[in-house]
């Protein structure tokens, strides 16, 4: 479906990373797709955060269940293309990803997608955002309750050589983002990716303890008109810091025209 233009997995929380960078396998043969085991290895012996609930779909495990049994004992993570680890991004892999990038079959084929929809998806982290998701024509993204979301893919998209667009406008058409109750979403990332989306226009991130008072300061900073702002339930970003924003919208936009 190259043509697609707007996907909603929202709620589908058995969507893993595995789903949005799948690599070509043969899943008649388990023995041709070790990328496959691997996955089932990571999860089964809690190496890998990434797959922790991979496991809930069982019609892929019936597939591979006398290979899953045979390595179920295994004390390490097998997997060649882990790209995250409890720190953030693993160079050397970041570099092994342009090595392999034609290997791999991701939704940044739909380079015409315009809305992705993955509210809940909480088994989707950053390497699956890395691998998996096309920014460059993408006007609305919503990653609303991804709990294993921090924020690390952005910089590594950014340094990318392999990316056919130049980073600069990698987010030029990011007019929409929800990402509300992503608990693990780091500040500067967050902050990385406001002054790198300049046409955006509604922003929600409610209930995000470790967005502080910096926020309100880039926006003003910027002068980034917003015309919708959801900061509910941020403890820490301050009223006094709200009411000066309001103000600058007030003057640039009139009372009626911001929420």
């Amino acid at each position: 479906l190259l043509n697609l233009s707007f996907l909603d997995l929202s709620w589908c929380q058995n969507i893993s990373d595995f789903g949005l960078y799948n690599k070509s396998v043969d899943y008649s043969n388990p023995d041709k797709s070790n990328i496959l085991l691997d996955e089932f290895n990571k999860h089964l012996n809690s190496q890998c955060r990434c797959m922790r609930k991979c496991i809930e779909q069982p019609f892929m495990l019936l597939k591979i269940k006398s290979e899953i049994e045979n390595n179920y004992r295994k004390s390490i993570c097998t997997c060649k293309d882990k790209l995250i680890d409890e720190s953030g991004l693993e160079s050397e892999n970041q570099k092994n990803l342009i090595d392999h990038a034609n290997e791999i079959l991701s939704f940044k084929n739909l380079t015409k997608l315009k809305v992705l929809r993955l509210e809940s998806c909480v088994n989707i982290s950053d390497a699956g955002l890395y691998y998996g998701i096309n920014l460059s024509r993408l006007e609305e993204l919503d990653i609303k309750l991804c709990t294993n979301i921090n924020g690390d893919f952005i910089y590594s998209l950014f340094d990318d050589e392999s990316m056919n667009t130049k980073s600069y406008y990698l987010l030029n058409n990011l007019k929409i983002l929800n990402m509300s109750q992503c608990l693990k979403f780091r500040e500067e990332n967050f902050l990385f990716i406001i002054e790198n989306a300049p046409n955006l226009r509604q922003l929600s991130m409610s209930a995000l303890p470790n967005i502080t008072n910096n926020l309100i300061d880039l926006l003003l900073k910027l002068k980034k008109i917003l015309v919708t702002f959801d900061i509910s339930f941020c403890p820490s970003i301050s009223e006094t810091r709200v009411d000066k924003y309001e103000q600058f919208l007030f003057n640039e936009l009139g009372s009626r025209e911001f929420f």
